[in-house]
């Protein structure tokens, strides 16, 4: 079976190699771009480890060492990729060097039996949870939001490359941990079955490269808005501008803009581009694609945000109603969301936002009666 593993590790790595050259030819200058290629070289890493292709004990503790890389890596992907407008927390990052500092020892220092059972909860047990954990919500990341996504490309990359390489790492990572979790939790019987053959994950990896090429070839006009525009600066309404798919319709753009201030649609709570495609009477993929190329959006959520933000800041600027009044008025459906869009846009929360101008008017008051 060594064999046939090694032969789906080298077509496999070969793959990733073409895609990673691809990367970095078109996209090395972009910060996802790069990335990119560090992820097929941590991939390749990981099925190197798997198969007998080295026997050097160094270069195979580099590889492994690049390959826990991948989970983690695979998540920051998925982030620049997918969310518009945040960025990642430096907790993230200090998690992923903990992760990386746990597992540095392994294989070199072998524990005396008085630190066993610790040994394996440091860095077996934990650092597999860790890396679970990146691998789920990189997976939740591809889903969640993909109704509002208003980027084609995007849409289709979602499920090609991180669902599949999610599922994967997610089945690695769950799999390693049942094979170090087995002999920590002593008092419940895991009747662990081993490890699942190398050639299973050679294999499902050489498929998913080789179908993940042949349709990043075909996007190759896409894959260059998304890459670049990942890099932008986060914002409420993102400066990328897609080439045109449609042509350009100024009665459609004010038909939406009509319907959005004349009546309020924004503030509509739980409204999604489907009802406003049904209110406008129109099909929803070319909404989709008029507010995506036209006004320029990556998100609807990043469009109906503009509407109830600009609201929202005139009421908390002239009223004194409240601000979870106010919040639910504009269509949110809490006051911590409403919070959040609110800071993105404006640097301040809403309660800073009105004291500010509180305090504005109160001096300008003061030099008036002066």
């Amino acid at each position: 079976m060594d064999w046939l593993n090694n032969t789906f590790t080298l077509l496999a790595a070969s793959q990733l190699a073409l895609l990673g050259l691809f990367f970095l030819y078109h996209y090395g200058k972009d910060k996802l771009g790069l990335l990119l290629v560090f992820f097929c070289l941590c991939l390749m890493a990981y099925l190197v480890s798997r198969s007998t292709l080295i026997d050097s004990g160094a270069v195979s503790y580099i590889a492994r060492r690049l390959a826990n890389i991948t989970p983690a890596l695979l998540w920051v992907i998925a982030f620049k990729l997918f969310t518009d407008g945040r960025r990642i927390h430096p907790a993230v990052w200090v998690l992923v060097v903990v992760y990386l500092v746990a597992r540095a020892p392994l294989s070199i220092y072998t524990p005396t039996d008085e630190f066993r059972q610790a040994w394996r909860w440091g860095v077996y047990v934990m650092p597999q949870v860790v890396m679970l954990g990146f691998c789920l919500h990189a997976i939740h990341l591809a889903f969640t939001g993909i109704s509002s996504d208003l980027v084609e490309q995007r849409r289709r990359v979602r499920v090609t490359f991180v669902i599949s390489m999610g599922i994967l790492l997610a089945i690695l990572t769950a799999n390693g941990f049942l094979r170090y979790a087995a002999p920590v939790f002593e008092f419940v019987r895991i009747d662990y079955p081993g490890m699942v053959p190398g050639v299973f994950f050679s294999g499902y990896v050489l498929f998913g490269a080789l179908a993940f090429n042949v349709i990043n070839f075909q996007l190759r006009s896409g894959a260059a808005d998304l890459i670049i525009s990942a890099d932008d600066d986060p914002g409420l309404h993102t400066a990328a501008t897609p080439k045109p798919q449609v042509e350009v319709d100024p009665a459609v753009v004010e038909a939406i803009g009509n319907i959005m201030e004349q009546e309020r649609l924004y503030a509509r709570m739980g409204l999604t581009i489907g009802d406003l495609a049904n209110a406008l009477s129109m099909q929803e993929y070319r909404l989709r694609r008029v507010i995506n190329q036209q006004m320029h959006y990556r998100n609807f959520n990043q469009f109906l945000n503009q509407y109830r933000i600009e609201e929202a800041s005139l009421r908390i600027r002239d009223t004194d109603t409240p601000i979870s009044s106010i919040a639910l008025d504009v269509g949110y459906a809490s006051l911590s969301s409403f919070n959040k869009a609110f800071k993105d846009a404006h640097g301040v929360t809403p309660t800073e936002y009105r004291n500010r101008n509180l305090t504005l008017l109160d001096s300008l008051n003061i030099e008036g009666s002066a």
